[in-house]
Order: structure tokens, then C-alpha cells, then sequence
């Protein structure tokens, strides 16, 4: 049996997960964050907010998913070691330091 291109494409439509793509609080978030959120930095933030879970894999554009990176951090989360400090954000946005102790919120 042979299938057109339209219905095989019918068939093959899996749902895709949603994913909170908001230009608006990626734009405020960038706004409110002017320099870099990795502990113990201060440099100011380059380019926009980064992705801790990239949108490539599903990361939204929602506050617990953007943070603040200089350079030097921005490039490290792209780097050998990615898996490593994107597991270290994921801590770092949810108040914790790299040795699993309470980081204090300056808010």
C-alpha cells in the first residue's frame, strides 16, 4: 500500500510539549538582571539572558529557566563541562550553593 505525502505526515504528527516562549519576560528579565548571577561574580551580564535549559530541549522563557552570565560563565555552559553547570544553576536558581548549602537572597 503506498501512502501520500499528506497522510504519512498526518500519521507521523506527534504532540509536541509546550513550551512558554514570552519575548516580553525575556525582555524584563534582561532588564532587572544587569550583571552576572554565578556566586562570588559581579562582571556585568553579556548578550541576553541564558537559557538554563535550552529551548532546543524544551527550556522555556520563564524566570526559574533565565539567569545572568558574564562572558566567562556564559562560555563555561557551553562548554566540556556544560552538564555540570547547567546542573549548578538549576541549584543556584532554586537557592541552593554547589555544596547543596542555602544561598542567601538578597531581595
Amino acid at each position: 500500500m503506498y501512502l501520500s505525502q499528506k497522510d504519512f505526515k498526518s500519521i507521523m504528527q506527534f504532540p509536541k510539549k509546550k513550551i512558554i516562549k514570552s519575548k516580553s519576560n525575556y525582555k524584563k528579565y534582561g532588564d532587572e538582571h544587569l550583571y552576572c548571577e554565578w556566586v562570588n561574580c559581579n562582571r556585568p551580564r553579556w548578550l541576553g539572558p541564558h537559557h538554563i535549559t535550552f529551548r532546543s530541549q524544551g527550556g522555556g522563557d520563564e524566570d526559574e529557566n533565565l539567569i545572568s552570565l558574564c562572558k566567562k560563565h556564559h562560555d563555561y555552559c557551553h562548554g566540556p563541562d556544560s552538564r555540570i553547570a547547567r546542573t549548578f544553576l538549576k541549584d543556584l536558581k532554586r537557592g541552593q550553593d554547589s555544596s547543596g548549602t542555602e544561598t542567601e537572597d538578597d531581595t
